[in-house]
């Protein structure tokens, strides 16, 4: 049987860990869900129990860096090398954003912090980490319990982190 946190491949889905309180967040992680069609990519608030540890697990301050995570077994991705990875599972034609990556990193990143710097003036933000759409539920993990299947990732991801 295939886990939940597996595609139909059998490998571990990548993880998104985002900022659960950031309505551009949510709403990029809304369009994930409409435009992931193959259910590859699984979303993890950050601040749930699970969104925390990884953190830790990575040393990565997400809210501090202004930036989502992208855990794969290729490595950990953040800023405008997250949004790469996470365009490569996109359908067309939005896989094809992924192209960008090859602009010089330090001019994708500069574009990716000043947005991410006015995220909640330009766009608001939730009181509290908001429950996802029922079409979303699917893909989110928020429980320590679950972190026995991501071992393999985690370990994956720490042997190839960027």
């Amino acid at each position: 049987m295939v886990s939940s946190l597996e595609n139909t491949t059998q490998q571990p889905c990548p993880l998104i860990v985002f900022d659960g309180v950031c309505v551009l967040c949510h709403a990029a992680v809304r369009f994930i869900d409409r435009h992931d069609s193959r259910q590859q990519l699984k979303v993890v608030p950050l601040q749930s129990e699970l969104g925390q540890y990884l953190q830790q697990q990575f040393d990565i301050n997400l809210l501090h860096n202004n930036t989502i995570m992208v855990i794969s077994e290729s490595g950990v991705f953040t800023r405008s090398a997250a949004l790469f990875a996470i365009a490569g599972y996109l359908d067309r034609p939005w896989c094809w954003l992924r192209g960008f990556r090859w602009l010089p990193r330090g001019l994708n990143d500069c574009l990716y912090e000043q947005l991410a710097r006015r995220r909640y003036r330009l766009f608001g933000r939730y009181e509290q980490c908001r429950m996802p759409a029922l079409t979303l539920r699917t893909r989110l993990l928020e429980n320590i319990e679950q972190l026995d299947e991501l071992q393999s990732l985690i370990s994956s991801a720490r042997s190839g982190k960027h």
